[in-house]
């Protein structure tokens, strides 16, 4: 296939795959050219859009099952070709040696329907996440096993571990279900901090008087301290907020390993940008509920089409960002009409007018981790209004 955008994905795949065969960097690029046109991972829909692309008369049974000899493929894997493409396209230059510029670090669990779930590890970057691993299993599995989340828990932040450079400050941000002390082991293990929420049976002691955290907030309020959590498990020490407003059903209790100050609150938003992430996966993306595979394995390497897919989707769509906060204020002071998409949404239609249209594909695949975490649209925003410059 001669198509530019083609061309530009064989040209990342050779970069990073070069020892692998010819064969198998053509069927990825097929397959990931194939997910921009369909706008979905289900194999009918990449399929006929294939056979409309291409010139050929090559029918779309054909690639649909060219499609499926890729997903059978063992060398599809995240160690052999997701790891180097990270390696590749993320950049860390603005943080590194700074450590007061940390990389906040996403962890959550998401399934397809119940068959197969999935825990993901990502990086909030400019109101979106980028996925950097994760750890798949069927439906039932972990209940046969002791310790078998856990497990897992440590095997994917290992996996992250071998991805991000080694003088960052990380901060794991998890919901209800990490603010246990198992997971705080891990994390801590890895030399990095945790923040995460709370259950209220959780055990707080300060000045030598333990209580529920329900006890220390039971009405609406604000309340901080620092003592030690988890009595059950040999206390850990850690930083305590909590905050009830009269619209919440319940008080929010957030521990972390962080200083305490009252930051933690908005801090701890950022783990709904891997929410935005499972959006972009299942509804509003890249159909993923919709898929009929089957096939423990097969699945696994579907995730991780999706997962390239959409890092190459935040690549087109913050280069797309950075050419709209370059250009000439507008002086209105309404939100503009291109805040109102994000990153991954930017980048897919940038890609797509690639593929249909004569705008050139981008000359380099590269995604900056900027100390600037602020969703960029509200960077736009602010520039539009204030008529400043953003600074990079």
């Amino acid at each position: 296939m001669k198509h530019p955008l083609y061309r530009s994905f064989m040209m990342l795949l050779t970069e990073i795959l070069g020892g692998q065969d010819l064969p198998f960097r053509k069927r990825l690029a097929h397959f990931l050219l194939g997910i921009f046109a369909a706008k979905t991972i289900v194999f009918s829909n990449i399929a006929d859009e294939l056979s409309t692309l291409n010139a050929n008369s090559t029918k779309s049974e054909s690639y649909e099952r060219a499609l499926r000899r890729t997903l059978s493929d063992s060398r599809l894997s995240w160690n052999i070709v997701y790891r180097p493409l990270l390696k590749k396209i993320l950049s860390f230059e603005e943080l590194e040696g700074e450590k007061k510029c940390p990389v906040y670090l996403l962890i959550d669990e998401t399934c397809r329907k119940g068959d197969f779930r999935i825990l993901v590890a990502a990086i909030a970057c400019q109101g979106r996440a980028i996925p950097i691993a994760w750890e798949v299993w069927r439906g039932q599995e972990k209940r046969k096993e002791k310790g078998f989340y856990w497990k897992r828990v440590s095997k994917l932040l290992k996996k992250v571990r071998r991805v991000l450079p080694p003088n960052l400050q990380v901060i794991v941000i998890g919901d209800r279900a990490f603010g246990v002390p198992p997971f705080v082991d891990l994390v801590l293990k890895q030399g990095w901090d945790w923040l995460a929420r709370l259950q209220k049976q959780t055990c707080f002691v300060r000045q030598d008087s333990c209580k529920q955290l329900s006890e220390i907030l039971p009405s609406v309020g604000f309340y901080r301290a620092y003592g030690e959590l988890f009595k059950k498990a040999g206390w850990r020490k850690a930083s305590l907020v909590c905050k009830w407003k009269r619209k919440y059903k319940g008080a929010m209790f957030l521990g972390s390993s962080l200083p305490l100050t009252w930051d933690l609150i908005a801090l701890y938003r950022k783990r709904a940008l891997i929410e935005c992430l499972f959006r972009d996966w299942k509804s509003s993306g890249w159909q993923w509920e919709s898929s009929q595979v089957q096939d423990f394995y097969h699945h696994k390497r579907q995730i991780l089409m999706m997962a390239i897919a959409t890092l190459l989707a935040l690549c087109r769509g913050q280069e797309q960002a950075l050419i709209l906060l370059n250009e000439s204020s507008s002086h209105r002071r309404t939100r503009p009409f291109e805040a109102k998409k994000s990153l991954f949404q930017m980048g897919l239609q940038g890609i797509r007018t690639s593929l249909y249209q004569s705008s050139k594909p981008p000359s380099q695949w590269v995604l900056y981790i900027s100390s600037e975490q602020n969703n960029w649209s509200e960077e736009l925003h602010h520039y539009r209004a204030h008529i400043e410059p953003i600074k990079k």
